[in-house]
């Protein structure tokens, strides 16, 4: 619910802090191995965070994000995406689609563009909508 109705984030980022409440959970989920090394103790609360976060932070569909799984895997390498505890998040989870300047326009959407451009056509169009 949080992810999907923009109405309740909105509240709860508002009189909550929704956003940096789940980081500082995964601020408390790093275990401090040395001074410069530190490790995320994963688990079901800390995977379900970073869902949670990515998807609240990154806007967008499939197309232009990537959402971490919320599910652990088995083998190894139970996790394999990168946990965050702090802005900005991971570019891993920006679908090259977004990272992609060169974003290809709709043919229809562009030729609908031209034709507002022309005074002439725009105000054809607004006559013919009224």
């Amino acid at each position: 619910v949080v992810c999907c109705d923009l109405d309740t984030l909105l509240l709860l980022e508002a009189q909550y802090q929704v956003s940096e409440v789940l980081l500082n959970a995964q601020e408390e989920n790093i275990l401090e191995t040395s001074e410069s090394h530190r490790n995320f103790i994963i688990d079901g609360l800390s995977v379900e965070r970073n869902h949670v976060l990515v998807r609240i932070n990154f806007i967008g569909g499939p197309m232009e994000r990537i959402l971490p799984p919320r599910a652990l895997e088995k083998g190894d390498d139970p996790y394999p995406w990168p946990m965050f505890s702090s802005y900005p998040l991971p570019d891993c989870y920006l679908s090259e689609v977004t990272s992609n300047a060169d974003l290809k326009q709709d043919n229809d959407l562009g030729k609908l563009l031209l034709c507002f451009k022309m005074s002439d056509k725009q105000t054809e169009w607004i006559e013919n909508c009224r």
